[in-house]
């Protein structure tokens, strides 16, 4: 039962920072350590010393060709990024790091922004961008602070969204930003959303055909990129891109669960909607919403697409949840204890949700035996790193991470070998075929050298076997 005077904003304000401030002091306490936090982090580290030149065991094409048992189905300019900030720190895992706990970062400032430029107050703007801090913080931990370049995409997209919307508002040239919305589409390519999202804006506000010619004007940009892509790197460049994958629909269903990360800032924006007089802010908002909902829809029929998938409506929900949260607030003030209890109740689930998390590494910092721990687990990974580079054959590694810092070449995608497989891009015997001269062995590591909580059973952990004979389908 709230007092009137009871000032929820700031009571959120404080429980969001503390919750944020404490999350960050985890992530950056793990950004410099040598463990694995997702196996890609290997996969993009190998590509941008491609993209360098200086891959282990010579220089080889970023795009592989077909008679490889890996591939590049990312497009190419993080790789450069990640390359260029890795040869100077170097260390390729811990620039991807550094540039995604920025880009987390950045996207918070543009959350904030973005909800000012539509109307929403200071207060709100504030709001956003802790719950888009905290809740990534907290759920998407193997993309915060690792080396991918989902958040560094979003973050340049968020930035061209950001300078369009208000470009758009002055009623100037949009050109500098939609140069920056297709470049982010050449750091990660499964953005869509937020380009949408952005003509939606143009259109709403200028009219349909200024949105159209700048549509068409950024699909002109794309193309030529592509086009510029396929005259560097050859038809691997699109053979890579468009890596078969097997479709199913009930994916959708399996990972509907993962939307509860942003179901409350959602239930938010949607008491918010439902109450204002229809307006820009509100249709803004709920286009982007749909849109990344479909858009996540789409991704997830997919099979070894992750949560960043849903990154795109998450930053949506942060935006109309700052909008939201001080326009509810003063209404609950003006209409009485009821709606002061309701929105409160509101308030709580978001905490709660955000408390109510397996996940209790980030609160063991500040305790001595569990960074002892943490020492064990570096020892245990030098150690690895020690088996692995001493093997003279060809190697891959249960934890890529220890191949990687191994020095050993990206030989073998496991991935990307068993989706060609399952879609019939590749056989058996020509499976065979490519394997018999490598005579590759696969090394076993010591799951304490992985932030991954899975095992493996316990006759396979520290042993190099030879990799066995594929499976049919």
């Amino acid at each position: 039962m709230l007092p009137r005077r009871f000032d929820l904003n700031a009571a959120l304000i404080g429980a969001l920072s503390i919750f944020t401030l404490v999350h960050l002091i985890w992530i950056l306490f793990r950004l410099p350590l040598p463990l694995q936090i997702d196996p890609n982090e290997a996969w993009n580290a190998w590509h941008a010393a491609s993209a360098m030149g200086t891959s282990a065991g010579g220089a080889r094409p970023l795009y592989p060709s077909g008679n490889e048992l890996i591939l590049n189905n990312y497009p190419p300019l993080s790789f450069y990024i990640v390359g260029v900030l890795g040869s100077l720190i170097g260390d390729n895992i811990l620039a991807g790091r550094i540039l995604s706990l920025l880009s987390t970062i950045a996207i918070g400032g543009c959350v904030a922004i973005l909800i000012v430029r539509l109307g929403g107050a200071p207060l709100g703007a504030v709001l956003g961008a802790l719950f888009w801090l905290s809740s990534m913080f907290r759920f998407a931990a193997d993309y915060v602070g690792a080396n991918d370049p989902a958040l560094l995409g979003l973050a340049v997209m968020m930035t061209g969204l950001t300078w369009y919307v208000a470009q758009v508002e002055r009623d100037r040239s949009i050109l500098l930003p939609l140069v920056l919305i297709v470049c982010a589409g050449f750091i990660k390519h499964n953005l869509i959303v937020l380009p949408l999202a952005a003509f939606y804006w143009h259109a709403s506000r200028r009219g349909i055909l200024p949105a159209a010619r700048a549509a068409f004007g950024g699909g002109v940009l794309a193309a030529m990129m592509l086009w510029a892509c396929h005259v560097l790197y050859g038809a691997d460049f699109i053979a890579n891109l468009t890596l078969p994958r097997e479709i199913r629909l009930m994916r959708v269903v399996e990972h509907l669960n993962r939307l509860q990360f942003i179901a409350a800032g959602v239930v938010v924006w949607g008491v918010w909607a439902q109450a204002r007089p229809r307006g820009p802010a509100v249709a803004f908002t709920a286009v982007w919403l749909a849109l990344g909902f479909a858009s996540y829809g789409l991704q997830k029929m997919s099979p070894g697409v992750g949560i960043n998938a849903l990154f795109e409506m998450w930053i949506g929900a942060a935006v109309g949840f700052g909008l939201a949260v001080p326009v509810l607030v003063q209404r609950a003030v003006t209409e009485g204890l009821g709606a002061r209890v309701a929105l409160a109740l509101i308030s709580a689930a978001v905490l709660a949700r955000l408390l109510a998390d397996p996940n209790v590494e980030p609160y063991r910092v500040g305790s001595a035996a569990f960074r002892n721990q943490i020492r064990e687990r570096v020892v245990a990974m030098a150690d690895e790193i020690e088996v692995v580079r001493r093997i003279t054959t060809p190697v891959m590694c249960s934890v890529p991470t220890v191949c990687y810092r191994a020095g050993k070449p990206f030989i073998y995608d496991n991935y990307a070998t068993t989706t060609r497989l399952k879609t019939g891009h590749l056989s058996i015997a020509r499976l065979a075929e490519l394997l018999a001269p490598m005579q590759l062995l696969v090394r076993y590591n010591d799951p304490k050298v992985t932030w991954s909580r899975s095992t493996r059973p316990a006759g396979t952990v520290g042993v190099t076997l030879p990799l066995g004979p594929p499976k049919s389908r």
